[in-house]
């Protein structure tokens, strides 16, 4: 299973519209959703395991900002508990999107995986 594959099936049961790579191709949008990128991919192998450190924006959409964040901090607490070896990196507001109505927080991780 690939690591986008895993982090889909482990995140989406956190938000009710579920967790999507690059976009939410839904054809009916439902709020809360996850939507995760691989930013980057390095170089950086962790010890002897042959993992490599991929860099993934995960961003969180939902009605409510309280909700958007709410939303981030179950991200980063659920991947913490994982089996999943990452590093948090950091979280910032997104934007509140003026035709769907919604807000985004984006969070950032380093995960180590097989290439």
């Amino acid at each position: 299973m690939t690591i986008e594959a895993q982090l889909q099936a482990l995140l989406a049961p956190l938000a009710a519209g579920g967790c999507w790579p690059v976009a939410n191709t839904s054809a009916t949008i439902v709020h809360p959703y996850i939507v995760l990128y691989q930013i980057s991919s390095m170089s950086e192998m962790l010890d002897e395991t042959g993992l490599d450190a991929h860099r993934y924006q995960i961003d969180c959409f939902a009605k409510s900002y309280g909700q958007a964040k709410a939303l981030a901090n179950s991200v980063r607490g659920t991947l913490a508990v994982s089996d999943i070896v990452n590093s948090y990196l950091g979280s910032m507001d997104g934007e509140y999107n003026e035709v769907v109505k919604d807000y985004q927080v984006i969070t950032e991780f380093k995960i180590w995986a097989e290439q």
